[in-house]
C-alpha cells in the first residue's frame, strides 16, 4: 500500500508552494536583467524551504541558466534528480571530495590558491578506475570568491597589498592550472553583506574592492567567463553591477528584508503555510493558556487548537505576536507555541469548525500575513522562518 506523506500528514499542517508565484517572480527579475547576463537562481538549504528539486526544475523552465547552492550533498542531490544545469557550490569542499566534483560535473567555490591547487592535486592523484564512465565533457569548476568585506571566505581583499597579493595568486593559480583538462577557472564572485539601501557606503567599498582586482585581472590578461557579485538587492537597485552573471534567492521566493523592495518590483510570496483546526474549546476568563500560563483569558474564550508548533517550523518567539487569518477574518495566535501545536482566540469567528484550515503566513491581501512581517515582528529574517519549516510539513505543489 503507497500512501504519500501528504495523506499521512492529514494535511494538519501543510506548505503550498504556488509555482504560478514563483514563475511570476522569476519573470520579474528577469525584466531587470541586462541582455546576456545570466540568471543563477538561490537553491540552498532545499531552496529555502521550499523544496529545491521542484523550484529548481521550475526556475530551469523559466530561463534561468544556473543554480546555486550551499554544499556537496545539495548539489548531488539535483543531479541525482536530473537536473543537468551548472551548479555552484557556494560552500568550501573538502580536497578529497574533487572526484566527487569531477562526476557530477560542479562548480566549486574556492577561497585560497592552496584550496584551489588541493582540489586539483586530489584529481590528479584520483585512480583511473575510480573516474571511469565519466563524460569526457566533465571539468572541475572553479569559482574564485573574494572576501570583501563580509569577513567569512575568500581571497583577502581589505588592503591595497591584499588586493595585489591576491591578483598574484589568482594569476599563479591560472598559469598553473592551464594545461590541467580536468579543471578550469570559471568564475569570479563576491558576496556583499550590506546593500546599497541599507548601508550604502559600506556596500560601494565592497563593491570597489572587487572591481580593483576583476580589473587588475583584465589588465593582465587573465580572462574569467563568469563574473558576478550581485545579490537580490544589487539585481534591483545596481544594474551596472551585473557583469556576465547575477545570483537572486530571497527575492524568487517572493520575499525581501525591507518594504522598499515592493517599490522595486513586484513580487508574489511563493509558500503558504496553513494548518488545521484539530479541537476548540470553551476557555472561562481567567484561566491559563498553554505552558506556563504566560496568557490569560481576558474573558470568556472559544479557543481553537491548531496542529503547528515549532516542530513544524513555527518560530517559539512569535506567541502572543501575530495573527493568523481564518477566511476572512484575523485570529490572534494566544498562549506560547508548543512542539506540535498552538492556541488561537476564535472569539470572533462562531462559525469555525474543527477540520477548518487557518493560513499562518503567505500569499493572501494581508500585509500582515506576510512572512515579512512576521520575520520583523520578532526581530529576525524572512530566511528564517522560510527555512525553518521543516521536512516533516509536506510541499504541496500548486500551478
Amino acid at each position: 500500500m503507497q500512501t504519500s506523506l501528504l495523506e499521512l500528514n492529514d494535511q494538519r499542517v501543510v506548505a503550498e508552494i504556488s509555482l504560478a508565484n514563483l514563475r511570476h517572480n522569476l519573470k520579474a527579475i528577469h525584466q531587470k536583467l541586462k541582455p546576456g547576463v545570466r540568471f543563477c537562481a538561490v537553491v540552498k538549504a532545499d531552496a529555502y524551504g521550499h523544496g529545491a528539486v521542484q523550484v529548481a526544475k521550475t526556475c530551469l523552465e523559466e530561463g534561468v541558466s544556473f543554480l546555486a547552492v550551499g554544499c556537496l550533498s545539495e548539489a548531488v542531490e539535483l543531479r541525482e534528480a536530473g537536473i543537468q544545469a551548472p551548479i555552484l557550490i557556494l560552500g568550501p569542499t573538502a580536497a578529497d571530495r574533487a572526484p566527487w566534483l569531477y562526476r557530477y560535473n560542479l562548480s566549486q567555490t574556492v577561497s585560497s590558491r592552496q584550496a584551489a591547487l588541493a582540489l586539483a592535486e586530489c584529481l590528479k592523484q584520483t585512480p583511473p578506475a575510480d573516474l571511469q564512465g565519466i563524460p569526457s565533457s566533465h571539468k572541475l569548476h572553479l569559482h574564485l570568491k573574494l572576501d570583501t568585506g563580509m569577513s567569512r571566505h575568500g581571497f583577502y581583499t581589505a588592503r591595497t597589498e591584499e588586493r595585489e597579493n591576491t591578483v598574484r595568486d589568482i594569476l599563479a593559480l591560472q598559469q598553473t592550472l592551464g594545461p590541467n583538462p580536468q579543471v578550469e577557472i570559471e568564475g569570479l564572485y563576491t558576496h556583499f553583506a550590506t546593500n546599497p539601501q541599507s548601508d550604502p557606503a559600506y556596500f560601494e567599498r565592497q563593491a570597489k574592492r572587487f572591481m580593483g582586482v576583476k580589473e587588475a585581472l583584465e589588465l593582465a590578461a587573465c580572462p574569467i567567463p563568469l563574473v558576478h557579485c550581485s545579490n537580490s538587492a544589487a539585481v534591483l537597485l545596481c544594474p551596472e553591477l551585473g557583469f556576465s552573471m547575477v545570483r537572486a534567492g530571497i527575492i524568487i521566493y517572493g520575499c525581501h528584508d525591507g518594504e522598499w523592495m515592493d517599490q522595486e518590483i513586484d513580487l508574489k510570496p511563493v509558500m503558504r503555510l496553513k494548518a488545521r483546526i484539530s479541537a476548540i474549546r470553551q476557555v472561562d476568563a481567567g484561566e491559563g493558556i498553554s505552558y506556563s500560563h504566560v496568557y490569560i483569558a481576558p474573558h470568556d474564550m472559544r479557543v481553537g487548537v491548531l496542529e503547528a508548533g515549532y516542530a513544524d517550523g513555527l518560530n517559539r518567539l512569535l506567541s502572543n505576536q501575530v495573527n493568523f487569518l481564518l477566511g476572512d477574518k484575523r485570529v490572534p495566535q494566544i498562549g506560547n507555541i508548543c512542539m506540535d501545536r498552538c492556541m488561537i482566540d476564535l472569539s470572533s469567528c462562531p462559525e469555525a469548525k474543527v477540520g477548518d484550515h487557518v493560513i499562518i503566513f503567505g500569499d493572501c491581501d494581508r500585509k500582515d500575513l506576510r512572512v515579512d512581517y512576521q520575520a520583523k515582528q520578532i526581530g529576525t529574517i524572512p530566511y528564517e522562518l522560510l527555512c525553518n519549516v521543516s521536512r516533516r510539513v509536506p510541499r504541496l505543489y500548486l500551478d
